[in-house]
């Protein structure tokens, strides 16, 4: 069974990964997109379930971005040689301060 000491990497890094300047989607940039969303629903905050790819805001743009996120922490994971199956939960919120939140 993989150490916490992993699952605290992966959590660091996947956080690193969707904060940083270089994370795009559709070509623009995604926490740009996702601030601006927020600003026109209205909406403090945004959660994201990465295990079942669902939002809090319930928006169908969301999904193809939430997708995304699946499979770069499903990478992640695998370059661990971790099972997704020993995630409980896997869910990233966005709001005034970003905050990434992993169960096992």
């Amino acid at each position: 069974m993989a150490r916490r000491t992993e699952f605290k990497g992966i959590v660091r890094n996947f956080t690193h990964m969707l904060n940083g300047r270089n994370n795009d989607h559709l070509g623009y940039w995604a926490i740009g997109q996702l601030c601006l969303l927020a600003k026109r629903r209205n909406i403090s905050s945004i959660t994201i379930n990465l295990l079942a790819v669902e939002n809090s805001c319930n928006e169908e743009c969301l999904k193809p971005f939430s997708v995304s996120m699946r499979k770069l922490l499903n990478e992640m994971l695998n370059s661990h040689k971790i099972p997704a199956a020993w995630l409980t939960s896997a869910t990233r919120s966005l709001g005034r301060r970003h905050v990434s939140c992993f169960a096992f």
